[in-house]
């Protein structure tokens, strides 16, 4: 794995109590308010990243009856401007069209939540959970 490089991140302050923080990793250096109030209360904080566009990894551990998995899903990071959402989002082209993906990833018993890691990390992955004994999900 190359490691994380640089990154966008924007605090999102939920309750307005913050004063300006900082030092801030190399990129964009900012503070919003939340753009929707989810009744937090005291001091609260969330952050919006926002990746170079290139190659991503995406995974995702679940436990169930049958025991752990680990979904393994590599594509591209394409360059669009980050949701109006105050949460880290991003648009990622994959192999495989939309419905037939997400079919998959649901008879795997996955969400459509995970986690991303820039570059291509999936052998990394994959060699971790044969270790660890976990059945993976490559999609």
């Amino acid at each position: 794995m190359t490691g994380v490089g640089e990154a966008d991140i924007i605090l999102i302050d939920l309750d307005r109590s913050w004063s300006e923080p900082g030092p801030w990793p190399s990129g964009k250096r900012g503070r919003k308010d939340a753009r929707e109030n989810w009744g937090f209360q005291g001091n609260s904080l969330a952050l919006e990243v926002t990746y170079e566009p290139g190659p991503v990894t995406m995974t995702h551990v679940i436990a169930d009856t049958n025991g752990w998995r680990m979904l393994i899903s590599e594509g591209e990071m394409l360059d669009t401007p980050p949701l109006n959402i105050s949460e880290s989002s991003m648009v990622v082209k994959m192999e495989k069209n939309v419905k037939q993906y997400l079919r998959e990833l649901m008879k795997f018993g996955f969400a459509h939540h995970s986690i991303a890691a820039p570059d291509r990390a999936g052998q990394h992955l994959e060699c971790l959970a044969g270790q660890l004994g976990i059945q993976v999900c490559r999609l």
